[in-house]
């Protein structure tokens, strides 16, 4: 196991974020991972809830960020690289759908969501939280929608071992913030699976439709509608629209 990091392993819990928030409170130090076999109440972006049955990987990070809270949205950045490039290991190429879905020819493999708190310009922790479905059953009515990597390359995986490749990628990824996060945007627009397409993303209520033209180094989608070019900081793509 990558020694920076300290694993705390659980079988079943309602979410490792939740457990993962008290612990940062409590003091905990940073690089402290949380990780559960199986969530009863694992939650994505928005509070949606995020199925997390036995067979994927589940797992919390718990870091102390010295740099200012403007560059936390480039921790999911960085964990979605890590991620990729640690299948790209497997050969199996994977995708992200900004802010940070993992994705396999339009299908939801995983999803980062990332947590602070912020007092002033200080952060006081930040949670990076991370769901894949890895070797676990997709439910018939979700298999439009989601993959799990055991369906990609029909053979299961071991957990522990790829728990440590992405840990191992992420300390690297998560160094680069803040002096080297051209690497970052550089690697994170290349695997954009929207980028060129035409997409509608919610923002704020509104909805902006527009080609998808890169992740921009401050971190902001850049989408070019037919009236301007609009930089888009939150928010969530609801539609991509293929041409065939």
């Amino acid at each position: 196991m990558v020694k920076e990091f300290q694993i705390l392993r659980f079988k079943r819990v309602p979410s490792t974020q939740d457990i993962a928030e008290k612990l940062a409170r409590e003091g905990v130090r940073e690089f402290t991972v949380v990780v559960a076999q199986e969530q009863t109440r694992g939650r994505g972006r928005y509070g949606r809830r995020w199925f997390s049955p036995m067979g994927g990987l589940w797992f919390t990070i718990i870091l102390r960020p010295k740099f200012e809270a403007i560059y936390i949205p480039f921790i999911g950045y960085a964990m979605a690289c890590s991620i990729i490039k640690t299948f790209d290991i497997l050969n199996v190429k994977l995708g992200i759908k900004w802010p940070n879905d993992i994705v396999y020819n339009n299908l939801k493999v995983g999803g980062i969501l990332v947590e602070s708190a912020i007092v002033g310009r200080k952060t006081l922790y930040a949670l990076v939280g991370v769901g894949l479905n890895i070797n676990n059953e997709i439910p018939s009515e979700l298999r439009t929608q989601a993959i799990s990597i055991r369906d990609i390359l029909g053979e299961k995986l071991d957990l522990n071992r790829l728990l440590t490749e992405i840990l191992g990628r992420f300390k690297e990824e998560y160094l680069k913030i803040p002096s080297r996060i051209a690497e970052i945007i550089d690697f994170y627009n290349k695997r954009l699976a929207i980028k060129g397409r035409e997409v509608e993303v919610e923002c704020d209520g509104t909805t902006i439709r527009g080609k998808c033209i890169k992740l921009d180094m401050d971190g902001a989608l850049v989408v070019k509608s037919k009236d301007a070019v609009v930089k888009i900081y939150y928010g969530e793509v609801r539609k991509v629209h293929i041409k065939h």
